[in-house]
């Protein structure tokens, strides 16, 4: 992380100064790991960039911080005219990585907000398909309750699907105890 800031200060001095293959790996560690400094260069990044395609993966960049509260950050920034609005999506996508339980109540809380957003086509996957990492039972109901509310039963494949993921991390996350158990009770022995 150290070297991925140090990177990333040069790049903002001088955007030269990191290679486009390298560029998109320090960005990511930044991006990850951000605390609110590097955060708000990244949206600055983002706001100020020309590029499209440039400005496409700044405005991801600025959903995936493990930090809690900038991720609510970033949710709240969708819902604004700062990020061109065919980005938004992408936002909360990349928040949903690490987030799905805090995006899935975001968006059904802020659904009138949403909706106008969100392709009609798209409005039975939107919402399901940011649930996909979660491992919450609350999450789960939550969902079914915005499918039987907004998905046309017709619609509910992806909602259907989602769910059964849900419930498998559910289940694999009940599971990872007893994984560290067998672990740690092998920890000394080599194959």
């Amino acid at each position: 992380r150290s070297e991925a800031l140090r990177r990333f200060g040069d790049f903002l001095l001088n955007p030269q100064h990191l290679s486009s293959s390298v560029r998109a790996n320090v960005l990511m560690v930044v991006a990850i790991g951000a605390e609110p400094k590097e955060w708000e260069q990244l949206r600055q990044l983002a706001k100020s960039s020309v590029n499209p395609l440039e400005k496409q993966d700044y405005y991801h960049l600025l959903g995936l911080p493990q930090d809690s509260a900038l991720a609510q950050r970033a949710l709240a920034m969708a819902l604004t005219n700062e990020a061109p609005q065919t980005l938004r999506a992408s936002i909360w996508d990349a928040v949903a990585e690490q987030h799905a339980d805090e995006t899935v109540q975001f968006l059904i809380a802020n659904w009138s907000r949403v909706e106008p957003l969100v392709d009609i086509s798209s409005v039975p996957r939107s919402v399901p398909q940011v649930a996909s990492n979660s491992a919450n039972l609350a999450t789960l109901e939550a969902l079914n309750g915005f499918g039987m509310a907004h998905i046309p039963t017709s619609a509910r494949s992806t909602l259907h699907k989602v769910a059964a993921q849900v419930r498998d991390n559910i289940r694999i996350h009940g599971r990872l105890g007893e994984v560290d158990r067998w672990l740690k009770s092998h920890a000394g022995i080599t194959v």
